[in-house]
C-alpha cells in the first residue's frame, strides 16, 4: 500500500483547513487537495467532509 497522502491527511484533521495545512507543508493547497483525493480513491473511502469554511472528519 502506498502511504501518499497520509502526512497531508493528518494535517488538513489537525487544523480543519486545507490551506493551513498547505501552508504548514510549505506546499499549495492544489497539492494538498490532489494527494487527499488520491488518498480516497486509493482506499475507496470519504475521509473528509468539505465546505467552503473547513474540512472535518467524516
Amino acid at each position: 500500500m502506498r502511504w501518499d497522502g497520509i502526512s497531508e491527511f493528518v494535517y488538513v484533521a489537525e487544523y480543519e483547513s486545507f490551506t493551513r495545512a498547505a501552508k504548514e507543508l510549505g506546499i499549495s493547497t492544489a497539492q494538498v487537495s490532489r494527494q487527499i483525493s488520491a488518498l480516497e480513491k486509493r482506499l475507496n473511502i470519504k475521509l473528509l467532509y468539505r465546505t467552503t469554511r473547513k474540512a472535518e472528519l467524516s
